[in-house]
């Protein structure tokens, strides 16, 4: 005799499993079964103000699951929190409270208490965001596209140089950064000396 079974199944998916099923690299009818009600969630970076109110539930949690008074962020840590990627989404966020909240003994936590690798990643997206500053370029001395373009070309590639090493290995991650060949990247850096 055959036991009736009644269940609900909840799945979650860091890929595009529509592109997926259009390359034959998920079955087309277990998309179609599973993808009844299909949730969105954006990523951390594109929730702008959420950020800070994630922040504070995260700290009010961890602060009472930790024992420890309650504790807020200063602004200066706030304007960085909202500037950040968060890769690791909220997780991320998360982990680098516990950190703060486990190395400060005040009750604000400041930009000193953060992880050295969180603070690194600002000072690097820091320095990348300077490279893209068009309000920078000098519109009288601009003869042509083409020349303003290997200008700019020139000083993205020395800037990443300079961010990423001018070693082997540096100029490997410039490379792969900009989606070129190590060749191409070495190539264009001697025509540019």
């Amino acid at each position: 005799m055959p036991i009736e079974v009644n269940v609900r199944i909840i799945s979650a998916s860091h890929k595009n499993l529509e592109e997926m099923v259009k390359r034959n690299e998920f079955r087309e009818d277990l998309y179609y079964r599973l993808n009844v009600i299909p949730l969105h969630l954006p990523l951390l970076k594109e929730r702008g103000d959420d950020i800070l109110l994630c922040s504070q539930y995260i700290i009010k949690k961890l602060c009472y699951k930790m024992n420890k008074p309650e504790k807020y962020i200063s602004k200066e840590v706030e304007e960085k929190f909202m500037s950040y990627d968060w890769p690791g989404n909220v997780r991320e966020l998360e982990n680098v409270l516990e950190y703060a909240i486990n190395f400060t003994d005040d009750d604000e936590i400041g930009l000193n208490d953060l992880p050295e690798y969180f603070l690194k990643n600002i000072e690097k997206a820091n320095k990348t965001n300077e490279i893209i500053n068009v309000d920078a370029i000098d519109i009288e001395s601009i003869t042509s596209l083409e020349e303003l373009t290997k200008e700019y070309e020139k000083n993205i590639l020395k800037k990443l140089v300079d961010i990423y090493g001018d070693t082997i290995e540096g100029k490997r991650k410039v490379a792969q950064k900009l989606n070129i060949s190590v060749t191409t990247l070495y190539r264009k850096l001697n025509d540019y000396q």
